[in-house]
């Protein structure tokens, strides 16, 4: 899961290799079309959600074997800070439990 409000980073460095892992990485947030141009560009596989609750939904419910939670950059466009989202997708994970 990665996404949220950027601030200039370059994204290339993390899709190094993209095409040839088993990844499928959920976008999200602000700069979410920004991050896609990047995966699209290194035949990564990816999908583009509209937010981080779709964005998890998805992830359990597809046939990965782990979920990584790793926006990238800020979250300003939908949390006041880092330790708001962490909390936040806490909650989004108690959903899920078995």
């Amino acid at each position: 899961l990665l996404g949220g409000y950027g601030k200039g980073e370059d994204y290339e460095e993390l899709f190094e290799g993209a095409k040839d892992r088993k990844i499928t990485y959920c976008i999200y947030g602000k700069n979410k079309r920004e991050i896609a141009e990047v995966a699209e560009k290194r035949k990564a596989n990816y999908k583009i959600f509209q937010d981080l609750d779709s964005a998890t939904d998805y992830a359990f419910k597809s046939e990965g074997e782990n979920l990584l939670f790793s926006p990238t950059t800020s979250s300003f466009d939908a949390f006041s800070s880092f330790t708001e989202r962490g909390k936040y997708f806490d909650e989004l994970l108690e959903k899920y439990k078995l």
